[in-house]
């Protein structure tokens, strides 16, 4: 492709300073810095708006992931969505446990409550007169 004097590629357009930031993951004034230092190249639009042109190598933006990735993203939200349901899962059986502890803690009482006046029942009744 031809270049220009400048080192820009001729026929393409360059990026906004707020797209090229968030493409480069950067802040805008981080962007603006980095024109001033002439690390990155610029020309001004017919709008009045700087375009940057951008390095080759710079990451793509949030749509545009390789499928490879898409693939592996999509999985791991499938695996998260599982764990969640399985966490849910789980501490619905805990709740459940907790009540039937409780409620197993209050007949243990009742329980020995019964065996008490049994034992008192099953005892003489001239042993119960006396004490």
């Amino acid at each position: 492709m031809p270049v220009a004097e400048q080192g820009v590629p001729v026929g393409q357009q360059g990026e906004a300073v707020p797209v090229a930031a968030r493409r480069l993951g950067k802040s805008p004034d981080t962007i603006r810095s980095a024109i001033r230092r002439g690390k990155l190249s610029t020309t001004k639009g017919n709008d009045g708006e700087w375009r940057v042109w951008l390095p080759a190598e710079s990451p793509p933006e949030a749509g545009e992931l390789p499928d490879s990735h898409r693939q592996e993203l999509d999985n791991l939200r499938a695996e998260l969505v599982e764990t969640m349901r399985r966490a849910t899962d789980s501490a619905t059986m805990v709740a459940k446990l907790r009540e039937r502890v409780a409620r197993l803690g209050g007949e243990a009482t009742v329980i020995a409550e019964l065996k008490a006046q049994l034992a008192w029942h099953r005892t003489p009744w001239w042993q119960r007169l006396i004490g």
